[in-house]
């Protein structure tokens, strides 16, 4: 849509920002494969409110790692698309911004659950809604607002039909509130924390000095993690906290072996 509709110079810039960060897929993809035979078996069981606990464990763990990297990466986006793609794609910052808020729907894998609970055509369903509903929005949008409209789309149709599917499937075939889908307490404490987290590289890009981007994001991502792991600890946070003192047991039981 967006190559048939802009120019070749838009769609550069537009699918140059559609960039996703690897660790996303390897995350919760390695995660659904983990906890996907235990979902079955709990339903199979009839357990079907200890397989919502799992997989509001996955999607908690999965959140730990993709809340802080969206909000390191938002604020980061200049310096990231500037070492990645140099100069020339300096615009692709805003569509790569708008498109990792599509993170906090993504820290879990809704179809494995809606698998293990043997709906599988409602996944099809689904997925043709979905299709379908994009691609409305995206030829509206992009004839309105340019190639930022395909974002948008994706967008809108990400949280209020993708979205509102699973919760409202999920959460009838489990016998729950759609509120208890997903962790969504933990979710807003890492954005809130993790937002203050970003305050350091705010006040440092205040100043008005530009260093070479692969050195700009080095420094960025140094003031994120020290300031993240200085909030968690202070502040007590779980459960990053727990999440991060179990790393660093585990890295210095390696360096002790070594």
């Amino acid at each position: 849509i967006v190559s048939s509709m802009c120019s070749p110079e838009a769609f550069a810039v537009y699918s140059t920002g559609a960039l996703e960060i690897p660790v996303i897929g390897m995350i919760t993809g390695s995660i659904a494969t983990v906890i996907l035979p235990d979902l079955r078996r709990m339903v199979s069981a009839g357990e079907k409110l200890e397989a919502l606990a799992l997989f509001r464990q996955a999607a908690e763990k999965s959140a730990i790692f993709l809340i802080p990297i969206m909000m390191f990466l938002l604020i980061s986006a200049e310096p990231f698309i500037l070492t990645l793609f140099s100069s020339k794609y300096s615009e692709s910052v805003l569509s790569f911004r708008l498109y990792l808020l599509l993170l906090p729907a993504r820290i879990v894998n809704f179809g494995g659950f809606m698998m293990a609970l043997g709906l599988n055509r409602l996944i099809l369903y689904r997925t043709m809604v979905a299709l379908g509903s994009n691609l409305v929005l995206s030829i509206l949008l992009v004839r309105w607002i340019g190639f930022i409209g395909a974002i948008v789309a994706t967008l809108l149709t990400m949280y209020l039909v993708s979205c509102a599917w699973n919760f409202n499937v999920i959460s009838q075939a489990v016998g729950c509130s759609w509120r208890q889908v997903l962790p969504f307490s933990i979710v807003f404490r890492l954005v809130w924390v993790s937002a203050l987290a970003c305050i350091p590289i705010m006040m440092l890009a205040s100043l008005g000095q530009r260093l070479v981007p692969v050195l700009w994001l080095a420094m960025n991502g140094v003031l994120f993690s020290l300031t993240l792991a200085a909030l968690v600890w202070f502040l007590r946070l779980e459960p990053l906290r727990s999440e991060g003192i179990r790393l660093w047991n585990r890295l210095a039981i390696k360096r002790w072996l070594t």
